[in-house]
């Protein structure tokens, strides 16, 4: 059985960039993910109800790939959820929708409809909270501590800590056998939600915060809309069903016996509702693009693309290096931004792209010049970061008038490709106890600082390069466990295909650091900054 293809897309709200899912035709459906998750979560959900429905899952503001509404410690308000909900039907074209949302969702859901009744035609909310006001200001003060990037990755131990954590105890901080429950999550699912949780850094507390700070009990009973209260058995939320409203005409209540009923229950109650039937979608409402990013369909594959008009000039392709992706580019985007049409995609595999057979930098290269035929610019330059200097160089054959530039190109010598395993990257794969983490985190410490960058000496030191802070890192270990099915096969592809003496051979132009192996290994290497805000002015003048 075909099941339904998700899409994934982002909007302009005012100033922010939302990005959602959406499958299936019909009366809209809007999904709302828990915290500190993003819409993945609810893909089997949607791909239950596209039969029957156009279902759209936006990622929660500050989460995914939603920009956030403020900065990470903001007090903001359930509220200003609410409202930022309203404005994103507003982007979309969508004057009502049924809604659903679990557990964090379903309260700003509930908010949002006993704020804006007149946009919710029929409401689920599955897994809800209602506590008094001393249980509110407890949770508030312990259950979202900060969550900042620290040097030695001590702040990693904490997160998969806490995510084991909160399937055995509830609160997940109070550590105590009368708090004990048992909630059942693969190895796969608590890896997925570390990345959410890394993705989301600091800002995860945003939402936590608004709804562990909002009192619940008087909205429920004013409810204008048909209603149903979900919980499953399973979950730890079924200790607050005793205080769940009374059944009425249009609120009832819903018990499960575990998260597998989910789907079918939310259908049930669907069906039931006639107002939802004769809702109205607008597929043709424009979406209205910043900026920033978009996703294209090339060749069966969604591939994310941040791209920037300009009037004139002659298009410039930035490629991020393997193993990273398009975000790591922003700064220099913005500081270019306007002196010529800019294009970064995620390549296959890397941050929001599709994972695809294109496991080669002949392949990749193949997929771009696809896309850049789609974004209507088949002629343009191409400036690469990293071992990504493989994948400028095949589309340069596919090319030949392409003007290819190298930034910090990451290469070996010919001789040394024998050793080519000691260059790549440990085994990613998730462990029970998170090691993978930290396996990662020193990776990215080290590689760009010796080489091999396993054997750390005085022999195989890079003098003069720079560690990256904390912050960087962070950045690169949410990239590069996003890549980590495709990296170490692509690399040693790249290392392999793009040599130091096949970089010499092209004629491309290098720019590297300071210290970077490229001034001792090619000649003519012009100087980059450190900073990547600091190369706008000099890259921005790349032109034929």
């Amino acid at each position: 059985m075909n099941l339904p293809t998700v899409r994934r897309a982002f909007v302009t709200v005012g100033e922010r960039q939302v990005h959602y899912r959406q499958a299936g035709e019909g009366p809209p459906v809007l999904l709302l993910h828990q915290s500190p998750a993003s819409s993945a979560e609810l893909e089997p959900l949607m791909r239950h109800l596209a039969p029957r429905w156009c279902v759209i899952a936006p990622d929660t503001p500050g989460y995914g790939h939603s920009d956030p509404l403020g900065p990470a410690q903001a007090q903001l308000g359930i509220d200003a959820y609410a409202d930022a909900l309203a404005a994103l039907l507003d982007a979309l074209g969508l004057p009502r929708a049924a809604l659903f949302g679990s557990h964090t969702g379903a309260i700003i859901a509930t908010r949002f409809a006993a704020r804006h009744p007149g946009r919710v035609s029929a409401l689920v909310a599955n897994g809800i909270l209602l506590n008094s006001a001393e249980e509110r200001a407890e949770l508030c003060a312990n259950y979202f501590p900060p969550f900042v990037p620290d040097w030695a990755g001590g702040h990693l131990a904490w997160l998969w800590s806490r995510l084991r954590d909160q399937l055995v105890y509830y609160p997940w901080y109070q550590r105590q056998a009368a708090r004990r429950i048992e909630w059942a999550m693969t190895l796969a699912d608590i890896d997925h939600a570390a990345r959410d949780l890394l993705d989301a850094g600091d800002h995860y507390r945003s939402a936590y915060r608004a709804v562990l700070d909002y009192d619940i009990a008087p909205d429920l009973p004013r409810l204008a809309m048909p209603t149903c209260l979900m919980v499953a058995q399973t979950d730890a939320l079924v200790m607050y069903v005793p205080q769940y409203p009374a059944a009425s005409e249009r609120l009832s209540i819903e018990l499960l016996p575990d998260f597998d009923a989910l789907p079918a229950a939310v259908e049930r109650f669907l069906l039931r509702q006639p107002a939802l039937a004769a809702a109205v979608i607008r597929p043709d409402v424009p979406r209205r693009y910043g900026p920033g990013s978009k996703m294209l369909h090339v060749q069966g594959a969604q591939l994310h693309l941040r791209q920037h008009a300009a009037e004139a000039g002659r298009p410039l392709l930035l490629l991020h290096d393997l193993g990273s992706s398009s975000a790591a580019l922003l700064p220099l985007l913005a500081g270019m931004g306007g002196s010529r049409p800019l294009l970064a995609p995620d390549l296959p595999g890397h941050g929001l792209s599709d994972a695809t057979s294109a496991h080669t930098p002949e392949a990749i290269a193949e997929l771009l010049h696809a896309l850049l035929g789609q974004a209507g610019m088949r002629d343009a330059d191409v400036l690469a970061e990293g071992a990504s200097a493989a994948v400028a160089l095949a589309l340069a054959a596919r090319l030949p008038g392409l003007q290819v530039t190298l930034c910090n190109p990451r290469a070996l010598a010919a001789a040394e490709l024998p050793q080519l395993a000691q260059h790549l990257p440990p085994p990613l794969d998730a462990c029970s106890a998170g090691s993978h983490l930290l396996r990662a985190w020193t990776y990215l410490k080290d590689r760009d600082l010796y080489s091999p960058w396993g054997e750390r000496s005085a022999a195989t030191a890079l003098p003069g390069m720079q560690p990256p802070p904390a912050e960087a890192l962070q950045r690169g270990l949410i990239d590069l466990l996003r890549a980590r099915a495709i990296y170490p096969r692509l690399l040693a592809a790249a290392l392999r295909q793009a040599t130091w003496e096949a970089i010499a051979a092209s004629g491309a132009r290098v720019l590297a650091v300071p210290g970077h192996a490229a001034h001792t290994r090619l000649a003519g290497v012009q100087a980059l900054p450190v900073e990547r805000a600091g190369r706008a002015g000099l890259l921005g003048d790349l032109r034929r």
